[in-house]
This record gives structure tokens, C-alpha cells and sequence, in this order.
């Protein structure tokens, strides 16, 4: 519970810290975003994931390097911020999960399927016709009838055992 504490924490000020509270022009103007900062067991080291707004792919690794050289100096404005015995070594690494999820959604829609609501999309009707889903559900509804009805007779056996021993 404490380390996620001092992660969220630490996510915060960095954030802070990158947007505005370094004097190197480049970083301050950069659009940056810390998404996740993961501490290790020990408070040793913590890994800070930033995420980029812009698309030039060089830029984002120049700065992401300068931000790696400016780690010391996180650091210690961190040790200024925070009220922790030792700040953790910082090591920063690119997040690029969001332009992933970009990537998948947009071949998703370039598919091309219509959504359908009308109809239960899972695993037990995938490539059935409307007659064979339709034979599912029914053989699904007899199926849970004849559970219920274990269900409550096994009850029943429960309760009459336990009048007999009271």
C-alpha cells in the first residue's frame, strides 16, 4: 500500500517537475505526460513512463535522452518536494501503449464491421446461423431449469437434515 503511495507520488511531482520546473528550454516546451512511475520493493530505483503528444518519433528520443540526463537533477528537486527518506534512482523510459491503442483501434474500424447489438457475440454462437444460436438458447434455458431445480431440491434435502438434527 505504501509503495503505491510514493509512486503516485512520485508521478505527480515528476510531471510538475517536467513541465516547468527544469530550466532546459527543450524539455519545458516539450508536451510530455508521466503516465506510470513503478518503484521497486526497496525504494532503490523507479521507473517513470512518459508519454509524447507529438508524432516525430526523433524528437521524442532526443528528449526523452535529455530527460534522462536530467535525472539527477529530478532527483534532487524530488528530495525538495517529497517527504521521503531517500528518492529513488529515476530511470525513464518511452510509454508508447497509447499509440498502440491508437494503432488497433484504427484497424479495428478500418474493418469495417457493423455493429450488431440485436444478437449475444460470444464464443458459444461465433459462426452459428440465427437457427443454431437460437437451439443453443433453448437447450441453455432447459439446462438452467433442471439446475434450479437440483439447486432447490438439494436445499431442501440440506434443510430437512438440518431439522432432523436440531
Amino acid at each position: 500500500m505504501m509503495i503505491e503511495r510514493v509512486n503516485a507520488e512520485i508521478r505527480k511531482q515528476v510531471a510538475v517537475i517536467l513541465n516547468g520546473g527544469l530550466k532546459d528550454p527543450r524539455i519545458a516546451a516539450a508536451m510530455v505526460n508521466v503516465t506510470e512511475a513503478s518503484t521497486t520493493s526497496d525504494l532503490r530505483v523507479a521507473k517513470i513512463y512518459i508519454s509524447f503528444i507529438g508524432d516525430d518519433e526523433k524528437e521524442n528520443d532526443e528528449i526523452l535522452a535529455l530527460i534522462g540526463r536530467a535525472a539527477p537533477v529530478i532527483r534532487n528537486e524530488l528530495k525538495k518536494n517529497m517527504l521521503i527518506r531517500n528518492v529513488p534512482e529515476l530511470r525513464f523510459y518511452k510509454d508508447s501503449s497509447s499509440k498502440y491503442a491508437a494503432k488497433i483501434s484504427k484497424t479495428l474500424h478500418s474493418l469495417n464491421i457493423p455493429a450488431d447489438t440485436s444478437k449475444k457475440n460470444d464464443a458459444s454462437t461465433l459462426g452459428k446461423t440465427d437457427a443454431d444460436t437460437a437451439e443453443i438458447t433453448k437447450s441453455d434455458d432447459k439446462n438452467a431449469g433442471k439446475n434450479a431445480n437440483k439447486a432447490g431440491k438439494n436445499a431442501n434435502k440440506n434443510a430437512d437434515a438440518q431439522t432432523d438434527n436440531d
